[in-house]
């Protein structure tokens, strides 16, 4: 974590404080009007400010490497978490402790449920062939259990405890991180500590951001339904991206964009979720973003250029790259930014 401090007078070192001080790859300090901001790219993901406070912000690229520039620059207690198949997390930033309201004490997983698992014998001269390992850790871990125990009754009781205590746990925990942490937004500001703060004179209210995190997690549902959904209609079969696609997907721009994001037009995508529309030209396009190049885009989607069509296969790898590349896509496009104020 770097102070006020630090950032003056590792800018008064710089050849040129307008081309900025760089301090890791792609960044560089800046001196602002409020105080100095570590621009990663094109965005101040950290403004340093006199009174020992900062400013952080994403851009909306909440990815792994902006998240690191964040934590690397300031003292905020970020955290990413459900980061799922779109290869994004949703960012929560801890709020100022209350005394009277710590973390509930962490409890174990229980123990496993009752079984039985017969004698595996010796070792056998090739213990490797076949399955004596794992049946003989069952078994030990089955006496040991016994033994503590008593009996398979006394186990599945002491189980029932560990269970009710783990789940009372998780939920008091839930409540608790509902309570303690509020969703990352642009202009979020931490104190020294890392903390944001409970009372706020600006930004966004608890109501804005309990309703933008439902508008997330509805997207994201609905994304993931379109993919899996696309997957299962891959799987049987579909044209090769023609000009019967939809135009926003299959047509390029001059800048080499597809015609949807040139234009800043996405509701496209909305429409092809809510006509079950499974474009082929989309899943070209997302695994093309997703960094895989042209003959990578055959494979996955098993093209067939003399039947013009793909798909009409059920290889599980594929499929799995090309639903992850649909759920990123559609994703970066189509999540609700959080608001500012």
């Amino acid at each position: 974590m770097y102070s006020y401090e630090w950032a003056v007078d590792k800018l008064n070192h710089a050849r040129s404080k307008d081309a900025g001080k760089p301090v890791q790859n792609n960044t560089r300090l800046y001196e602002r009007e409020d105080g100095i901001a570590v621009k990663f790219h094109a965005v101040d993901v950290v403004t340093i400010h006199p009174d020992g406070t900062y400013t952080l912000r994403n851009g909306g690229w909440n990815t792994v490497t902006t998240l690191e520039r964040i934590r690397d620059f300031s003292p905020a207690k970020l955290v990413s978490v459900n980061q799922d198949r779109g290869g994004r997390g949703d960012w929560y930033v801890q709020l100022e402790p209350n005394p009277d309201d710590p973390k509930p004490e962490y409890v174990n997983r229980p123990i496993p449920a009752p079984f039985t698992e017969p004698n595996p014998g010796p070792k056998p001269e090739n213990p490797w062939l076949g399955d004596w390992w794992e049946r003989n850790r069952r078994y030990q871990q089955c006496m040991d259990l016994l033994d503590t125990y008593g009996s398979l009754e006394g186990w599945k009781a002491e189980r029932k405890i560990q269970y009710r205590a783990r789940r009372d746990y998780l939920k008091a925990e839930r409540e608790w991180w509902t309570r303690n942490y509020i969703p990352f937004y642009d202009g979020i500001k931490v104190d020294s500590e890392g903390y944001a703060p409970r009372l706020r004179a600006d930004g966004p209210s608890p109501a804005k951001l309990r309703r933008y995190e439902a508008a997330v997690k509805q997207m994201k549902a609905r994304i993931d339904k379109y993919a899996k959904e696309y997957i299962d209609a891959l799987r049987e079969g579909m044209p090769m991206p023609g000009s019967g696609d939809c135009w926003f997907c299959a047509m390029t721009a001059e800048n080499g964009q597809p015609l949807g994001d040139a234009t800043g037009n996405h509701d496209h995508l909305i429409n092809h979720m809510e006509d079950d529309y499974y474009v082929p030209s989309l899943a070209v396009n997302a695994i093309r973003e997703a960094g895989y190049s042209d003959t990578g885009i055959y494979i996955f989607l098993n093209i067939k250029p003399e039947q013009g069509t793909m798909g009409g296969h059920a290889n599980h790898f594929d499929n799995r790259i090309v639903k992850k590349s649909i759920v990123s896509y559609m994703r970066k496009r189509l999540l609700p930014q959080a608001p500012t104020e």
